[in-house]
């Protein structure tokens, strides 16, 4: 229980999940929405297991590099949270190389995109009936996408792939608010700044100048990063719905992004992928 000044009375916490959150801005969301909600982590390395002993929260951890992972994470969400006030879809990273995983997806695609996707339509009954909210984390390099609709698979190198992944994650986030509105859901995006973590370390080109040379200290910390979702979680009432954010602002976004039909494409190609 925690008290609401607002509403000048005590308030059950809510349940957030964060996915990606044993590192970088998914771990310092974590550890300030973690002082007044429930909250959940998931991640993929040994780490998880002490940030979550740190921050007092239950976690799993789950490898979004291999499907079945996530299927299985899925499960024991739902078995663990009854009601879900917010999934924060954070999971991700920069990939050294252009390869498959053993799911058959381009790495980047689906550890970036396609896991993401999966995970909130195997909760979308429960994120239904919670009413729900839903962040995912995209970024600025969305603008830099060359994307293929035709093939969300195909990518000249690690910079495209990954900015391809974070433009269908807005995407995919503006055509979680069309479809599912009137349910009581609603999906926002945003950018969290280019931030000095272990994010950019396994990565060629532009990523790993910025994270591998001096201009280093120029960047944002993990905490400053984690600013924009911080303020998302804790004024959902500010929302608009299918919105991409950049420090706490509405933000431009790209024109691949501002094509209405181009959300239910992309959905429907995707669960083709998936096999929903």
């Amino acid at each position: 229980m925690r008290y609401d000044k607002s509403m000048n009375k005590t308030v059950e916490p809510r349940t957030i999940i964060i996915t990606g959150a044993s590192a970088g801005i998914g771990l310092a969301a974590a550890r300030e929405l973690s002082r007044d909600n429930r909250v959940i982590i998931v991640g993929r390395s040994k780490a998880t297991v002490s940030v979550a002993k740190e921050l007092g929260v239950a976690y799993f951890r789950a490898d979004f590099a291999d499907l079945k992972s996530v299927r299985a994470l899925a499960e024991k969400l739902l078995d663990a949270a009854p009601h879900i006030d917010l999934l924060i879809n954070n999971a991700g990273g920069t990939m050294s190389e252009i390869k498959q995983t053993k799911d058959g997806f381009e790495q980047t695609v689906q550890v970036n995109y396609l896991a993401q996707f999966l995970l909130t339509d195997l909760l979308m009954d429960r994120l239904v009936k919670s009413k729900a909210g839903i962040i995912n984390t995209s970024s600025a390099a969305h603008m830099f996408a060359r994307l293929h609709v035709e093939d969300i698979q195909d990518a000249t190198g690690t910079f495209v792939a990954y900015s391809n992944t974070k433009l269908l994650d807005l995407i995919h986030a503006q055509e979680l608010a069309r479809r599912f509105a009137k349910k009581g859901v609603q999906a926002v995006s945003f950018h969290p700044g280019v931030v000095a973590s272990n994010f950019g370390n396994k990565t060629s080109g532009p990523f790993s100048w910025m994270y591998n040379t001096a201009i280093r200290r120029l960047l944002l910390t993990s905490e400053q990063g984690a600013d924009t979702v911080i303020w998302l979680a804790t004024h959902r009432d500010l929302w608009q719905s299918g919105g991409y954010y950049v420090k706490r602002k509405l933000a431009s976004v790209s024109g691949l992004a501002k094509d209405p039909t181009i959300g239910s494409v992309l959905w429907d190609k995707t669960k083709t992928l998936l096999g929903l």
